[in-house]
């Protein structure tokens, strides 16, 4: 793969992402898939023979600019948040096109996104550099490439929601396909990018699950119901401690010598 662009648009940002991609730049049109970078901004060719296969992204125009215009109508992403007045901390674990992510950012929330595909990574850089100083919501995304599994561990709690939009396979030989899917879908085959999004949920959760056994968890009630002999069913919901720092405050509180030392080997 290449970028195509004119030799009067070659700059410093270009460069940049060709030399990330490690991907040579041509004046002249490749016959296979290819970037090209013009005024307009950077997007990708499928087929040079098929102008119809390719992805450009452009958050003030066509469906993305209309999705934007009428966020407040978008009654399906708003149930999915829940009636919840207060603004959210979303981890889009497949961030793709964005597109959902920027409906979330335009009604308030704060997004971490991440996309795994370094060229389409590169292809919403470049549209949400140019929307910017348009869309100031922009500044309330944190947009990373990467595994979502690998930076869910960095990211700066609390999250609220975990949101994922998987690409469902073609069932039927004659479903109609979507090129734009059709062409995200052959980048990540391109580049060998494997992964199940069912994979991905189960491991963010497993990893959160424990974290709060090991750490606690803060302020957030946990359920504590059980069966209690003849009496029936207890329900108790308060914080957890967390095995560690229970660990470390009997240390610091308990006089009983062996106590003490037999914690100072885990807390010492």
């Amino acid at each position: 793969m290449q970028i195509h662009l004119e030799r009067s648009l070659i700059d410093k940002n270009i460069k940049f992402i060709a030399h990330d991609l490690g991907l040579n730049i041509n004046h002249q049109i490749p016959s296979e898939p290819y970037l090209k970078y013009d005024e307009k901004g950077l997007s990708f060719i499928k087929d040079p023979n098929n102008p119809r296969e390719f992805i450009y992204i452009d958050y003030l125009k066509g469906r993305a600019g209309w999705r934007l215009n009428r966020s407040n109508h978008e009654s399906n992403l708003k149930k999915a948040l829940g009636k919840n007045q207060k603004k959210l901390h979303i981890f889009d674990a497949t961030g793709g096109l964005l597109l959902d992510t920027m409906i979330f950012l335009s009604l308030g929330h704060k997004v971490t996104a991440i996309e795994q595909s370094k060229i389409l990574f590169y292809l919403v850089k470049d549209a949400l550099n140019r929307a910017e100083s348009k869309l100031s919501f922009i500044k309330n995304l944190d947009f990373r490439f990467g595994n979502s599994i690998d930076l869910y561990k960095t990211i700066e709690r609390p999250i609220d929601i975990i949101y994922l939009d998987p690409m469902y396979p073609i069932l039927k030989k004659n479903q109609k396909k979507s090129l734009e899917i059709e062409t995200i879908r052959f980048l990540l085959k391109e580049k060998k990018i494997k992964g199940s999004d069912q994979d991905m949920i189960k491991k963010i959760l497993e990893y959160e699950h424990k974290k709060i056994i090991l750490y606690g968890s803060g302020d957030q009630s946990i359920d504590f119901s059980k069966i209690k002999g003849r009496r029936g069913w207890s329900s108790r919901k308060k914080p957890f401690e967390g095995i560690i720092p229970r660990m470390m405050r009997r240390y610091a509180e308990s006089e009983i010598r062996s106590v003490r030392e037999d914690l100072s080997r885990y807390v010492i």
